[in-house]
């Protein structure tokens, strides 16, 4: 079992009171951000890019269901 003594952070205290579809919203940002990263350090092509761009709502979606 593991003890965790430190106190929780603002962002930490604040996420827990987020909403299961804010929660999402951040997410979809978060990846978009990161494929835009990708993409101008050309670690993805452009069609990779459009591909998973267009693939994310799409995903987004089907989490929402779930939850």
């Amino acid at each position: 079992m593991e003890l965790n003594l430190r106190s929780p952070t603002a962002e930490e205290t604040r996420w827990k009171t987020v909403t299961f579809a804010e929660k999402n919203e951040r997410l979809l940002e978060n990846q978009i951000e990161l494929l835009n990263l990708f993409l101008v350090r050309n670690a993805i092509s452009s069609q990779q890019y459009e591909k998973s761009l267009s693939a994310l709502p799409t995903k987004q979606h089907a989490a929402e269901e779930r939850g």
